[in-house]
């Protein structure tokens, strides 16, 4: 019964995801950001390739949403599945397994350099086999339709994985501890507050050239420095999030650029 619990839970959680990436879709139904591609990745390195056929059930209830024809989903679908368990695969393979995930240098090199990148580069390519499949892609638009999946997926996984990773690794020893201390309580209110001040408000033009975004910086060395990993790989998901909130809806020192550069 936990089992299945379990794997309903992951689907609910693999689904909302999706749906969140689409979204944030910008013109010619692509994703700006692929948050579905981080939890598929860090879910089949945690749990194990057994889990696939919940992604691609998930996948496949998200990829029907507002569309008709089947066979380019599950297709779409498949590639969605298979990408994240090729990067799954690789990053148990190479990387130091008497280390955490992100342990070492190795290993956080082998998550970008071969794990994100198998594992969304054929992810990519169902996206755009789907795309022209429905008869929405012309032969000319492949390359740049393929780099815009692969940089959102990419995007999706450097965000997202290693923030899952971290906390399934490190929830059982961080439950009683982490939030009854000051400093990483600390770290997230002020985080909010310089996001609560930046995305939230129309970007005034006295601020223009201004290097906002650089002012999550001495959190983030505050938070490498002082306090445990899931502290920081959990601010940077948040602070992805809060920027996107904003900028998609106008705010913010990138709301005032055209929508897929800003984002």
């Amino acid at each position: 019964m936990n089992r299945v619990a379990f794997l309903l839970a992951l689907g609910l959680g693999y689904y909302c995801s999706a749906l969140l990436g689409w979204a944030m879709a910008s013109m010619g139904g692509v994703a700006v950001v692929s948050p579905a591609a981080g939890v598929a990745l860090g879910a089949l390195y945690a749990w194990g390739m057994g889990i696939w056929p919940v992604l691609f059930v998930a996948d496949l209830l998200a990829n029907q949403v507002g569309t008709t024809l089947a066979w380019p989903n599950i297709l779409h679908s498949l590639s969605n599945t298979l990408g994240p368990a090729l990067g799954a695969v690789a990053l148990k393979a190479l990387s130091k397994r008497e280390t955490e995930p992100f342990g070492c240098v190795r290993n956080a090199f082998v998550f970008i350099a071969v794990s994100v990148l198998s594992a969304a580069s054929v992810s990519a390519v169902g996206g755009v086999c789907k795309l022209e499949l429905n008869g929405v892609l012309l032969a000319s638009q492949r390359l740049d339709t393929w780099l815009k999946m692969f940089t959102s997926d990419a995007i999706g996984a450097l965000v997202v994985t290693p923030a899952l990773l971290t906390w399934v690794r490190s929830a059982g020893r961080i439950r009683l501890r982490l939030f009854t201390t000051v400093e990483p309580l600390s770290i997230l209110a002020v985080v909010l507050a310089i996001a609560w001040t930046l995305f939230a408000h129309q970007h005034h033009e006295l601020m223009a050239g201004w290097p906002l975004a650089l002012a999550f910086f001495p959190c983030m060395l505050w938070a490498a420095i002082r306090t445990p990993t899931v502290v920081l790989v959990s601010l940077i998901p948040l602070v992805a999030g809060l920027a996107l909130t904003g900028t998609i809806n106008g705010l913010g020192p990138f709301g005032v650029m055209y929508f897929r550069h800003s984002v």
